[in-house]
């Protein structure tokens, strides 16, 4: 290789290493996260996200406006096949109901399972809500169609593909959406006690 060649390689591999460095930067909301939900965490913090105002069909057909006014709602996205990612969703979610009973923000802070799976008919919902232990005056769930479910699996950045052994594979994680409609924080399914500080805060907010 001619010397001139040489350094075109050289120019065109740093090239692409400045793109894929600078990609990377994007992905991870400047180098601060290493995970898809980390990186969506980290630029809530800084610019919060308003979500769409959508009806939502509850178990006994009831209509459900999202986003809840006057309620902080922590949000999660569920299918009722799900069996991988959505049974620790559940757990986390049973602990959350327990410590807002607990601690007297039952009214305050409410606790939202949005199912995504066109298929969750109000057979599945109610038996999804009968297996876990939902309190209707803590935790409901309820179902997005059509338009409203793409609006908000677009606002959530919720990814979601159709597995024919596990049901659903989807990105999980506890949202928190404040008394005016505007996501602000995302915490890892685990981080029940962060999530839960997070709410409370903001049911403090004026």
């Amino acid at each position: 290789m001619s010397e001139r060649g040489a350094w075109r390689a050289v120019a065109g591999g740093c090239a692409s290493l400045v793109a894929a460095v600078a990609a990377l930067w994007w992905a991870t909301a400047g180098f601060s996260a290493i995970t898809y939900d980390g990186a969506k965490a980290a630029r809530l913090a800084s610019r919060p996200r308003a979500v769409p105002r959508v009806r939502l069909v509850t178990a006994d057909g009831a209509v459900l406006a999202l986003p809840l006014r006057e309620q902080v709602t922590i949000v999660d996205f569920v299918s009722t096949s799900c069996v991988a990612v959505c049974l620790a969703q559940g757990a986390s979610l049973q602990a959350l109901q327990r410590l807002i009973r607990e601690r007297g923000l039952v009214g305050r802070v409410a606790l939202l399972s949005v199912s995504f799976d066109p298929d969750d008919d109000a057979g599945r919902l109610d038996g999804f809500a009968a297996t876990r232990g939902l309190a209707p005056d803590i935790w409901r769930i309820a179902r997005a169609d059509g338009d409203a479910r793409r609006a908000l699996l677009d606002t959530f950045d919720i990814r979601i593909v159709r597995d024919p052994l596990a049901g659903w594979r989807h990105n999980a994680a506890l949202h928190i959406v404040d008394r005016d409609g505007a996501l602000r924080a995302v915490h890892e399914v685990a981080d029940v006690r962060g999530a839960l500080r997070t709410a409370t805060q903001l049911t403090e907010t004026p």
